[in-house]
């Protein structure tokens, strides 16, 4: 479930990038931010991904879920009047 929600994160961040390219150069290194974080936190079917597990505290038994994707997520699907823009 997580490693399908990443790929269509991935897939939609893309195409926002490859529209971007020909609009802004600031909107288009936004873009990029998204596709290079996504791809830095690439996440298992578990819902972690390898970046977040090996940074994890040492004291913890348990790893935690990376939460790049669900940020990710919420900013691209999201109505734009619900996004803060502060």
């Amino acid at each position: 479930m997580y490693e399908v929600r990443w790929r269509v994160l991935r897939d939609r961040a893309d195409e926002i990038l490859a529209r971007a390219e020909h609009v802004d150069d600031d909107f288009a290194r936004l873009a990029a931010l998204a596709v290079a974080l996504l791809e830095r936190h690439a996440v298992d079917a578990r819902g972690q991904c390898q970046y977040c597990r090996t940074y994890r505290a040492r004291w913890r038994r348990r790893s935690r879920r990376c939460l790049t994707l669900p940020v990710i997520s919420w900013y691209l699907e999201e109505p734009i009047e619900l996004i803060d823009r502060g």
